[in-house]
């Protein structure tokens, strides 16, 4: 590897932390510049529901401390949010200072996707469970709750309900479908993680989304569900998956628009004669990206439907450009005449 090679890190989560460390130990003399807008160090997400349990300490979720980060030379920013990336000039900006790169990485993850019920946004005591932060403020808010609800039919919704319950706070759970996690699990195996959770007390309401949330003082008093059920609650936690973290880093050519499970969507400007070419193209074709590196790389990707939705863009465009049918002028009204 070349010398002073530089690189930059966005998130110190396991993917980002670990790049750093694997960098270090193939390349002794690079600069590594870390950064975090989180205030901790590398901490394991999947250690924050038996925090929120109170199981473990906040010292047994910490992986590594800013000790570890000195001794390999890795240059960590906590609190710091970096703001803008020119992939151009290969510049990061973090608090209007530039830090120059070679080589990127960008591995922030995904945010937790908030309730858009009504009475939720900005009550008090309405939590996403994602980072450490969100464990110490619910756990704070569970010390003086007698009931909680839980939203949601992931993982998160079923690990809030666990916690929840074993703090002692009556629980409710609400699912929008007829089981937990619908769309992996059988009935059978929804009537085990159903089994576990009335045993520890959870009562379970499927079939029920959040409908609207009451409030009083910027507090949520009070949830009604679609069926019209109404809940005294005392916290709420949202359970509703995630959205990835890629709307701020935008490619100078192809700039993103969303993210899910299969993957990022992205759009660009096509002339009529690209347009034309597709039209005629088969089901399937093939897309070529060149890396900052040089290396190309293939892509398959479906025209499946792009012929017939171009036929019909054609002939709407044609049926409002027909000239309208020109008729004789009528006579010019008689002055004083009655119409």
């Amino acid at each position: 590897m070349n010398d002073n090679r530089r690189y930059v890190i966005v998130g110190n989560g396991f993917a980002g932390t670990t790049c750093a460390e694997q960098l270090r130990k193939a390349d002794s003399s690079c600069s590594i510049a870390l950064f975090t807008d989180e205030p901790y160090t590398l901490y394991n997400r999947i250690a924050l529901p038996p925090l929120l349990r109170k199981q473990v300490t906040e010292a047994k979720v910490i992986m590594r401390d800013l000790a570890w980060h000195e001794k390999h030379a890795i240059d960590l920013h906590l609190s710091t949010r970096v703001e803008r990336i020119d992939a151009t000039e290969k510049v990061a900006y973090a608090n209007g200072t530039g830090y120059p790169f070679d080589a990127l990485l960008v591995a922030t993850g995904g945010r937790p996707n908030p309730s858009l019920s009504p009475g939720v946004a900005g009550a008090y005591n309405v939590f996403n469970f994602q980072y450490m932060d969100d464990t110490k403020a619910i756990s704070r808010q569970l010390e003086e709750s007698k009931v909680a609800v839980a939203i949601g039919g992931s993982f998160i919704a079923y690990e809030l309900a666990e916690a929840f319950a074993s703090r002692g706070v009556e629980t409710h759970w609400l699912l929008r479908g007829p089981r937990f996690l619908r769309r992996m699990l059988d009935e059978i195996a929804g009537e085990m993680v159903d089994d576990a959770a009335r045993i520890d007390g959870v009562h379970v309401h499927y079939g029920e989304e959040l409908d609207h949330a009451v409030r009083s003082n910027g507090v949520v008093t009070k949830v009604v569900t679609s069926s019209g059920i109404e809940i005294p609650c005392d916290c709420l936690g949202v359970g509703l998956g995630l959205t990835i973290n890629t709307d701020s880093y935008n490619s100078p050519v192809m700039h993103y628009r969303r993210c899910d499970r299969n993957g990022c969507y992205v759009e660009m400007a096509v002339d009529n004669a690209m347009v034309e070419s597709l039209a005629k193209s088969g089901p399937q074709g093939k897309l070529t990206i060149t890396a900052d590196n040089g290396k190309t790389y293939g892509l398959a990707i479906s025209f499946k439907g792009f012929a017939a939705a171009h036929d019909e863009m054609v002939s709407q465009a044609r049926a409002k450009a027909k000239p309208v049918s020109k008729t004789a002028d009528a006579p010019a009204p008689t002055p004083g005449a009655t119409p």
